[in-house]
């Protein structure tokens, strides 16, 4: 195979064939790590909601008086655990829905479809008002089906695209992804808790929106690069054996 180096090992593991040059691994170990970014909206989701429910202006907006403690207003702990749980009633479903639609549609179809489904849901709860508990719930089963899919042709869009040699550390960064998500949406409750108006939890929602747009931006830069690259290389090979 021209431009690569085989590497024998002994007894019976299977023959590594790395790269002569790093040129030619650049494009599609960036397309792997990039979409490993899929794994940002699962962490931020998570770690978001955490801070959401913990507002003041949240709990007023969404709490009820407690007779119990003089009608101070609070969510209660049923509304809270709908709230924070209800995400992963959509991840399961989503989960089981990722391969039927990876194979239906392809792997970077079923990623645009799971992060159309994903919006859906973050704008049905940015949307939701005081007391709205239906939308803001029917968002997070939403949201959480974009996540399960996404979930769940993220690594096999990984393992298919990546270089073999390389495969499972690309393949690993999913969790490195989320794992980022979590510290962003500890950043971004840090910035808004103390707004006093809806911007305190609206804010941190909404702006999954614009995370997983960046993401898909540039996954999308990253493919161009690998289909670019590999014409331009195969042209490359097929210059060489061309008579002069």
């Amino acid at each position: 195979m021209p431009g690569v180096v085989p590497t024998l090992n002994n007894g019976n593991q299977v023959a590594t064939v790395r790269p002569k040059s790093v040129r030619q691994t650049i494009p599609a170990i960036a397309v792997a790590a990039f979409a490993a970014f899929g794994g940002l909206l699962f962490g931020y989701d998570t770690g978001t909601i955490s801070g959401v429910i913990a507002s003041n202006t949240f709990i007023q907006d969404f709490g009820y008086p407690n007779p119990e403690k003089g009608g101070e207003v609070e969510l209660g702990t049923s509304r809270t655990s709908l709230f924070v749980s209800i995400l992963s009633a959509g991840t399961f479903f989503g989960a089981l829905l990722g391969a039927p639609i990876a194979d239906f549609l392809g792997r970077r179809w079923g990623l645009q479809v799971a992060m159309a489904i994903f919006c859906l849901g973050v704008a049905l709860q940015t949307a939701a008002g005081m007391h709205d508990d239906g939308l803001f719930v029917a968002g997070r089963v939403i949201a959480g089906l974009g996540v399960g899919v996404i979930s769940t042709i993220v690594p096999m869009y990984q393992s298919e695209t990546a270089p073999r040699w390389i495969r499972g550390a690309v393949v690993s960064g999913y969790q490195w992804a989320i794992t980022i998500g979590l510290l962003l949406a500890a950043i971004v409750n840090n910035s808004t808790n103390s707004r006093p108006d809806t911007g305190a939890y609206r804010i941190p929602i909404a702006l999954q929106i614009d995370s997983q747009s960046s993401c898909q931006s540039v996954s999308s830069f990253c493919l161009n690069l690998l289909v670019g690259s590999s014409v331009v290389e195969s042209m490359t090979v097929q210059q060489r054996h061309w008579p002069s």
